[in-house]
This record gives C-alpha cells, sequence and structure tokens, in this order.
C-alpha cells in the first residue's frame, strides 16, 4: 500500500511521480498528503498525552489511604497558604523534603498543583482552576 511504512521523503518522491502524470491535479494531491502528514503527528501527539493521562490514574488509584490523606493535607495547606517552598512545607507536614517532593510531583501530574521556579526553589500552588473552584466552594 502506498501509506505502509515508507518515510515522507518516499511518499513525497512517489506523489511527484504521479502528479507528474495527473496533468496539473498533482498540487491538489501534494495539499492531501501533507494534510495527512499533519494529521498523523496530531494523532501521535494525542496517543502520547491519552498514555500520560492514563498513566496518572493509575497510579492516583493505587495511591494508600495514607498518601491520599497527605495529599489532602498539601492541598488544604496550599489553599490556606496560597503558595509554599518545599522547605516550608516540609516542616509544616513534619515530612521530609524529597517525601514531599513526590507527592507534589504526583498532585501536579494529577494537574492539581503547580510549580513556579523562583531562582533555585520552587514554589507550589493550587492549579489556576482548582483555586477559583475551590474558593467558589467556600
Amino acid at each position: 500500500m502506498f501509506w505502509s511504512k515508507k518515510g515522507k521523503k518516499d511518499r513525497l518522491e512517489e506523489l511527484l511521480v504521479i502528479s507528474s502524470q495527473m496533468d496539473g491535479r498533482g498540487n491538489v494531491a501534494l495539499q492531501i498528503l501533507k494534510k495527512m502528514d499533519e494529521l498523523t503527528d496530531l494523532l501521535k501527539r494525542l496517543d502520547e498525552k491519552v498514555d500520560t493521562l492514563l498513566e496518572s490514574l493509575e497510579k492516583s488509584r493505587k495511591a494508600s489511604p495514607v498518601e491520599k490523606r497527605r495529599k489532602e493535607e498539601i492541598l488544604s495547606l496550599l489553599q490556606r497558604e496560597s503558595a509554599l517552598s518545599i522547605y516550608k512545607l516540609s516542616r509544616l507536614m513534619g515530612l521530609s523534603r524529597t517525601r514531599c517532593n513526590e507527592l507534589l510531583k504526583s498532585l501536579e501530574d494529577e494537574g492539581l498543583v503547580e510549580s513556579i521556579k523562583v531562582g533555585k526553589r520552587k514554589i507550589y500552588r493550587l492549579a489556576s482552576g482548582l483555586e477559583m473552584s475551590e474558593t467558589q466552594q467556600a
């Protein structure tokens, strides 16, 4: 088949040969090929995003009750404090910075928390959409 396991260059060369036989209708075929390549690239990126979301969902399903409680506590602290560094968060929660980083990374992957780099440090806060919905509920 024309599209099977051929690179873009090979497909373009074949299309140019075909288009030369089409009496001027080759431009349409070339445009179709370009659109198909764009759609293929978009589908690949979408597939990667879906895989990432599925992995994140799977991880969140496997979270232990302790981990869920700690994540809820982090979200509550961020709601109250607006933004926190990893150092302050680890002191407030009585956990190591490493464990706090793991929990924050997980929350960031879930789209609940976002980080802002300030110099060498990261400051964490609730994700933009979450912050609005949380304050509206209060």
